[in-house]
């Protein structure tokens, strides 16, 4: 499940949970100074735009990040109320920890002062806990595709700068072996045999590298243009040229498509 999912099912489930008119989380940047708002149910889209808020400058969010819930019963009254959304009178605040470590804080609020208890917090913590773990768990997600999509952008560019020049050594090769570079002892042919499946593995190896590469990242996969046919159809002449007559092959020529 990708972390948006995540986070939209966990503040819709605090609100279900406790029937509050609202829920909210927010979540800490990589330095633990600053708090963003996630993800939002029963509230405006526009609080996704907010600037992160200092955890300095928030006491709420600031009590519940060192492991505790806070009520406020009376946003009117209480000091602490400070970034609450317009329009709702008692928030409950219970922090996101992902094995010790905050990374978070789950917010429901009410429009009614006096809405949330100490049963409300502790009916919600188990929420919140499993809502961190669930947090973590995407993010390590994310960060293994990202990880595998670099390998595979680093295994394409390898194998195309692998493939020319193993394509123009095999047409050198097969030359040679057809005998426009003169006449070949048997054991030179021989060895030019040799040289010519060694490298019609190492094509068949990059092939197979360039298309392992686009199926760890699909934005890397070749689109069917002009180039990618050309290049099929100079595959197909190589292959045809191991066992044609090559005089019938090269006289096939290879170029792009011109104007029609």
């Amino acid at each position: 499940m990708e972390l948006e999912q995540v986070l939209a099912r966990l503040a819709e489930g605090a609100r279900q949970v406790l029937q509050a008119d609202a829920a909210a989380v927010r979540l800490l940047d990589e330095e633990g100074a600053h708090l963003r708002v996630a993800v939002v149910s029963g509230l405006p889209a526009a609080l996704l735009q907010r600037e992160p808020v200092a955890v300095e400058h928030s006491p709420l969010d600031g009590e519940s990040l060192a492991g505790q819930p806070t009520i406020i019963a009376d946003v009117r009254t209480d000091p602490r109320a400070v970034d609450v959304p317009e329009g709702y009178c008692s928030v409950l605040c219970v922090p996101l920890m992902d094995k010790g470590c905050p990374t978070g804080t789950l917010h429901v609020y009410a429009t009614a002062p006096q809405r949330f208890s100490e049963e409300d917090a502790a009916l919600l913590m188990p929420l919140a806990d499993l809502g961190a773990a669930a947090i973590a768990a995407a993010r390590t997600l994310m960060a293994l595709e990202a990880l595998e999509a670099s390998k595979a952008r680093f295994i394409r560019v390898a194998t195309h700068e692998l493939r020319s020049p193993i394509t123009v050594a095999q047409s050198l090769v097969r030359g040679v072996l057809k005998g426009y570079a003169g006449e070949l002892t048997d054991k030179q042919a021989e060895m030019f045999g040799r040289i010519s499946r060694r490298l019609d593995f190492l094509e068949s190896l990059v092939n197979d590298l360039l298309d392992l590469a686009a199926s760890k990242a699909p934005e890397l996969a070749e689109e069917e243009g002009p180039e990618r046919v050309i290049g099929r159809i100079k595959s197909a002449i190589r292959e045809a040229a191991s066992s044609t007559d090559w005089a019938q092959v090269v006289g096939i020529g290879i170029g792009a498509p011109g104007p029609l």
